[in-house]
């Protein structure tokens, strides 16, 4: 067997509450950045949605799928998405 020779390390008080304070600190630093990613992320998926509802309302009317043309069936006639005629109707 080996017999490993250690040195005692003496810790004085002032150094022990440095290492508390740092790592207090890197706990605090590890929330602010946590919530501020929570925060980033909500802002984009808002902002995602908006953008998302812009360019359907720049359709005017709806958007309409293209139809599949090799299918055997004949198309379906295409169907308005949008509710903007019946609005005008009121």
């Amino acid at each position: 067997m080996f017999k490993i020779k250690t040195t005692p390390k003496v810790v004085s008080l002032w150094s022990r509450a440095l290492q508390k304070a740092v790592s207090y600190f890197l706990d605090l630093n590890k929330i602010f950045l946590i919530s501020s990613l929570k925060s980033v992320i909500s802002t984009a998926i808002t902002a995602m949605n908006v953008f998302r509802k812009s360019i359907m309302d720049s359709f005017g009317y709806g958007f309409h799928p293209i139809p599949n043309l090799i299918a055997k069936k004949k198309a379906q006639p295409l169907i308005e998405l949008s509710f903007k005629p019946y609005l005008k109707a009121l």
